[in-house]
């Protein structure tokens, strides 16, 4: 017999075993309810045990069972992957929160929709305190209708590309923020429409980026203006002036004496000593001027406003004054000069006003306004330094000169195309050859025979005469050498101010003493006396060096510098050289032949030698040993003249007993008049052609 189970029975465990979502035990209750039905039946009705429907209903139960417990262990996979759907959007936004940037949606009015707890962070608002205001209450006024507009249906941008805003945001108290940010449109869908806005402080990279563009404009020594920065502001200058008749300057300085303080107190107490010239130049110039530097010891002021030459003139003026005003310095007074050149756009011809129409140029005529005011500035350099020297065309030409001269020295230097002269310095009392000056010649190809007063001045400012003096000093002194068979006689070489600042200096002497074999008794430095006072200890202590060896010095052009005979018993010198300035005019200048007479007197007092230079006639050569000089110098007696020459006439010399004696006892009334001639430099008194022009003697200094 077939029992059928009660429809209502199997609905509801159908019924019970579809609902998946229920909790706890509930899976578990349509097993339980077939179980508790089969029950019942057995209980009222033993005899169906066994039969196929009871059969199948235990089955039932049992795939009931096993199912609910399913159920309640685990989910269904679609409740578990919405399950964690949630839980990884919570870590997001919990992330975003914790996100340096503000992220901020909006709905399509602009309303605040969410935003991240970093806007607390940005703004001072609280997340929730910003929703559901607009969000461009929170926008400076400044920038409030541009953000209105671009977050409105009208911006033209396009929709489908995130869009980069700066603008100010503001904080609780008002105070506007930098910041930069990205929006992007979400469409018009009703469940994301709006725009989400992701915004980022940066205030921060602002101050980089403005430390930056200093750094790329400004001197950080200084705080001026840099190169690139001055002549971007000449070239918008220089445009204007072309468009409106403008009139503009441009001054070009170049401190004088800065170096020596480097030297001697060091770099790191230089840069502090620009700093202070900067300040000082700032103050001197007026309000809408600019003062650059432009690197080293070199400045600049561009003067824009009524910059007539008189004004240019007067601003250079005041830069003088207040430069040179001593600077104290951690205890130490140092005083530095500067040497200014002047140029106005009125330098600048017709022709090139004509087409400066065009960028390239503007550019161009700026260069060459700075450039005429550089040259100037030159030109003040090689009127005495400290000066101030308005630009005149024909000072270019000048400017090219030096530069082909330049040029061509660092050839000669490569290529060793100096040569040596020598001029003999005789005893006033015997008339022997006491000493030998080495003298310069440059054996310039196409040219000649150079005179130093053709290159000297470019070779110390450019510092070739330390390497041109090093080749001189090494063939002088093997030449000097070879004198030891034929005489006692020194050699006289000239050190420069270069020369004497060379760390290298001592070993470049020992080297051409040590190659030569000369005895460093014969060898004697001549060193000018502004250079010894202006110096200081580090030349001092340098020249002691050298006097340690056994090595002399002079005092060259005694009389051009500060003529101080005080100096005269501190300074470690053995001959004091008098200035040709002295001696010429003597006969018709008393009070010149008694202030001679003094100097001479009072070298004598502190046992040093004098040398009277530039005696050029009889009558000063009388006079000179009247007044007691020892040792005498000139185109008189003779002039420079190649090394074979020179062993041939101290040849001559040892062999007479003094080869210049009998022209010392002539009697002036007879030779009185100065040596005019040309020739290859023989003694005066056998050839009168011995002479040549005065410039063709300067020495190396």
């Amino acid at each position: 017999m077939t029992t059928q189970v009660p429809a209502e029975v199997t609905r509801r465990a159908h019924a019970l075993k579809a609902d998946g979502r229920s909790r706890g035990l509930t899976p578990l209750l349509p097993g339980i309810a077939v179980t508790a039905a089969l029950a019942v039946l057995l209980v009222t009705r033993p005899e169906l045990v066994g039969a196929p429907a009871v059969v199948l209903l235990i089955g039932a139960a049992a795939l009931s069972i096993v199912a609910g417990i399913r159920l309640a262990l685990g989910p269904p996979a679609a409740t578990a992957a919405a399950r964690a759907g949630e839980s990884a959007e919570a870590r997001l936004g919990a992330a975003m929160d914790q996100a340096w940037d503000v992220v901020i949606t909006l709905d399509r009015g602009g309303i605040v929709r969410t935003s991240t707890d970093g806007v607390a962070r940005l703004t001072e608002y609280p997340a929730a305190e910003m929703v559901g205001s607009p969000f461009t209450d929170h926008v400076d006024a400044r920038d409030r209708k541009r953000i209105a507009w671009e977050l409105s249906a009208d911006a033209t941008w396009s929709r489908s590309e995130p869009r980069v805003l700066e603008f100010r945001m503001l904080r609780r108290d008002f105070t506007p923020i930098d910041v930069e940010a990205i929006l992007v449109d979400l469409g018009d869908d009703p469940l994301k429409g709006g725009a989400i806005i992701s915004i980022r402080d940066v205030a921060e990279r602002r101050l980089y980026e403005s430390d930056l563009r200093r750094q790329a404009f400004h001197d950080p020594l200084t705080g001026l203006a840099n190169r690139g920065h001055f002549f971007d502001r000449v070239e918008h200058a220089v445009e204007r002036c072309l468009r409106s008749g403008t009139r503009i300057s441009v001054l070009y300085l170049d401190l004088d004496g800065f170096k020596r303080i480097n030297d001697s107190l060091g770099h790191a107490f230089g840069d502090r000593v620009l700093a202070v010239i900067g300040e000082r130049m700032t103050w001197s110039v007026r309000g809408g001027d600019m003062v650059a530097r432009l690197g080293g010891d070199e400045f600049a002021v561009l003067l824009e406003e009524q910059a007539t030459p008189e004004i240019a003139l007067a601003v250079a003026e005041r830069i003088q004054e207040s430069v040179a005003t001593p600077i104290n310095v951690d205890g130490h007074h140092v005083r530095v000069g500067v040497s200014i050149g002047i140029a106005s756009s009125g330098t600048l011809g017709e022709a090139d006003a004509a087409v400066a129409r065009e960028p390239l140029a503007i550019g161009a005529l700026a260069d060459e306004l700075v450039r005429n005011a550089d040259v100037a500035m030159y030109e003040s350099k090689h009127g005495g330094k400290e000066r101030v020297a308005t630009y005149e065309p024909a000072m270019r030409l000048a400017t090219t000169l030096r530069l082909d001269t330049e040029t061509a020295l660092r050839e000669a230097v490569d290529e060793h195309q100096f040569i040596v002269h020598y001029q003999p310095i005789v005893d006033l009392a015997s008339g022997r050859i006491v000493s030998m000056e080495a003298l310069a010649r440059w054996r310039r190809p196409g040219m000649g025979l150079v005179s130093p007063a053709g290159f000297i001045a470019i070779a110390e400012e450019t510092g070739l005469v330390r390497a041109m003096g090093a080749q001189l000093l090494r063939a002088s002194c093997a030449t000097a050498a070879a004198w030891a068979g034929i005489g006692s006689v020194d050699l006289a070489v000239n050190l420069s101010p270069r020369q004497i600042d060379d760390p290298l200096l001592v070993g470049i002497v020992e080297r051409a003493l040590v190659e030569s074999g000369l005895d460093p008794r014969r060898l004697v430095f001549e060193i000018t006396e502004s250079l010894l006072l202006d110096e200081g200890a580090l030349t001092i202590g340098r020249l002691d060096q050298l006097r340690a060896m056994g090595i002399r010095f002079a005092i060259d052009d005694f009389g051009t510098g500060y003529s101080s005979l005080s100096y005269l018993e501190q300074l470690p010198v053995d001959i004091l050289k008098i200035d040709r300035s002295f001696v010429v005019g003597l006969a018709a200048a008393p009070r010149r032949t008694v202030l001679l007479r003094a100097v001479v007197a009072m070298a004598g007092a502190f046992g040093l030698t004098t040398v009277a230079e530039g005696v050029e006639t009889a009558q000063q050569l009388a006079l000179v040993r009247e007044l007691g000089c020892d040792n005498v110098q000139g185109f008189f007696l003779a002039a420079p003249t190649g090394a074979d020459q020179a062993v041939e006439l101290l040849g001559q010399d040892a062999a007479s007993g003094g080869v210049f004696a009998g022209l010392l006892a002539a009697r002036p009334a007879l030779v009185d008049r100065p040596a005019t001639g040309r020739g290859s430099g023989a003694v005066h008194a056998s050839a009168r052609g011995g002479g040549g022009a005065r410039a063709a003697a300067r020495r190396p200094r």
